[in-house]
């Protein structure tokens, strides 16, 4: 799964938000609910799945948001857990933004976790160094 930028079908202008989530779900509930999909469907599955979490996340429906990224790692890689085994820290996108949404319910355990996995799978990716020293800050506040 890559990082679809903010093109395509990640970027609804105001007042087309309704009408995209709506589109994304017809896109993903066809994939799912078909027995045989093809290679280039899947990829706009991908596409289409990832771009909700983003539309969730701009919008601050932050709960939608984490359940998006949350079902992306389960049906890719068998799961997410805290604790970070498995294979799920070769999603350094996924997790950036499940990290993100973490920090926007004011979770910051979680997001430092998630941080210190994109962080360890994917050095460097996007503003991750700098969110999880902010978040580790924070918590030692606490």
């Amino acid at each position: 799964l890559s990082d679809f930028g903010s093109g395509g079908l990640d970027g609804p202008r105001l007042g087309q938000t309704a009408a995209a989530i709506e589109s994304l779900n017809r896109i993903i509930s066809s994939v799912e609910n078909s027995s045989e999909v093809a290679s280039d469907e899947y990829s706009v599955y991908h596409k289409a799945v990832y771009s909700l979490g983003r539309i969730y996340y701009s919008n601050g429906q932050y709960q939608q948001s984490q359940q998006v990224w949350e079902s992306i790692l389960e049906r890719e890689l068998g799961g997410y857990a805290a604790s970070g085994t498995g294979h799920q820290a070769e999603m350094p996108p996924v997790l950036y933004w499940l990290g993100m949404t973490y920090l926007k319910e004011g979770n910051d355990t979680l997001a430092m976790s998630v941080f210190e996995r994109v962080e360890k799978s994917k050095p460097g990716y996007r503003d991750t160094r700098a969110l999880l020293n902010a978040t580790r800050n924070r918590l030692r506040r606490k």
